[in-house]
C-alpha cells in the first residue's frame, strides 16, 4: 500500500514502505557492484530500477491532485532519471511524472526517501543532523568530509530550530516519522530547501492520507 501523499511545489512526495525499506537495510551487503549484465548495468542498479518501476506501477496517477489548481486528473507524461548517492556509488533512479489535465501543469512523483534537489537520500541526512556525521563518511565513499559539513550547516541553518520547535522526532532508523513530521507541519521534506526567484513566492504545500 502507498500512502501518505504529500503534496510539493512541483513535487508529489509517497512513502512505498517496500521501497524505502531497501535503501533503509544494508542494502549493500546483498549486492556487487562488480556483478554486471552484458550491456554492463550493475546487479544493484538493475534491482533499484526493478523497485522505481514496481513504484511508479502502483501509484495510482488518478488519486493526485494537483499541487496547483487541486484537480485529481492527472495522467502519466513521462519519466525521467536522477542519481542518488549510496554505499555502492551513485545510482540511477526512475522518476514519474505526471501532468495535470485541469491546468496543464507537470510534476514529479518522488519515494519518500528521496530528498527532493539533493542527491543525499534521507537516512544519510538525518544521520548527519543527528551527529553521526564519521558513519556517513565511512557509508559513502563519494561523499567528502567538505560535503557532510556543509549539510551539517544546512541542518543548523534552516533545519534544527524546526524540528525543535515542532518537536519532530529525528532517528536515521525513524526516518518516515521525520518526514511525516516535516511534510505535515511545513510542507517540505526534511532538508528540503526551495526558493523560486523567478517568481519570489514560496508555494505552500498540504499533507493528505488516503
Amino acid at each position: 500500500m502507498i500512502c501518505p501523499l504529500v503534496k510539493t511545489a512541483f513535487m508529489i512526495t509517497v512513502s512505498c514502505p517496500k521501497i524505502n525499506s531497501f535503501f533503509e537495510d544494508e542494502y549493500y551487503n546483498d549486492y556487487s557492484p562488480m556483478k554486471r549484465d552484458e550491456n554492463g548495468t550493475s546487479e544493484f542498479q538493475q534491482r533499484v530500477y526493478q523497485l522505481c518501476d514496481e513504484f511508479n506501477d502502483e501509484v495510482d496517477v488518478r488519486c493526485l491532485t494537483c499541487p496547483d489548481c487541486g484537480h485529481a486528473d492527472a495522467v502519466v507524461h513521462g519519466y525521467y532519471e536522477r542519481y542518488l548517492r549510496t554505499a555502492l556509488g551513485l545510482v540511477k533512479i526512475k522518476v514519474m511524472r505526471i501532468k495535470c489535465r485541469h491546468c496543464g501543469k507537470t510534476h514529479a512523483v518522488v519515494p519518500l526517501f528521496v530528498v527532493p534537489y539533493s542527491w543525499i537520500m534521507l537516512r544519510h541526512q538525518v544521520m548527519i543532523a543527528c551527529d553521526r556525521c564519521r558513519e556517513v563518511i565511512d557509508e559513502l565513499p563519494s561523499l567528502s568530509e567538505s560535503d557532510v559539513w556543509r549539510l551539517k550547516d544546512k541542518f543548523k541553518r534552516f533545519w534544527k530550530q524546526k524540528i525543535l520547535s515542532g518537536s519532530i522526532p529525528l532517528d536515521p532508523d525513524g526516518c518516515a516519522d521525520t518526514s511525516a513530521g516535516c511534510l505535515s507541519m511545513y510542507g517540505q521534506q526534511f532538508m528540503q530547501i526551495r526558493v523560486f526567484w523567478k517568481y519570489k513566492i514560496k508555494l505552500s504545500n498540504t499533507l493528505r492520507q488516503f
